[in-house]
């Protein structure tokens, strides 16, 4: 019998592995980081813009979303970084 701690413990090994491929398949370029580039279709793909938003808007869209999930400021979001973020994000969302 799997006890309750193992069961959670299951359940976020297996959300780590999802947001581990929506990571790989955003990371356009197999640099193991998010630039400003793929973060823009993160965005898009989330519903937080959309393709007719001015490119202004989406511009410091894209800017502000950057600096909230670049927890060290390299200019990038590493995997970590992106797991808080994506995290936030659902859980905003329910």
């Amino acid at each position: 019998m799997v006890c309750e701690v193992d069961q959670m413990v299951m359940k976020a090994e297996a959300r780590e592995m999802e947001i581990r491929e929506i990571f790989d398949d955003y990371d356009q370029d197999k640099s193991g980081s998010i630039d400003k580039s793929e973060l823009k279709c993160i965005i898009i793909d989330l519903g937080l813009a959309s393709l007719e938003t001015p490119d202004d808007k989406l511009e410091q869209l894209v800017s502000i979303e950057l600096e909230k999930a670049d927890l060290n400021h390299d200019g990038v979001i590493s995997f970590g970084e992106f797991v808080h973020y994506y995290n936030s994000i659902k859980d905003a969302k329910v």
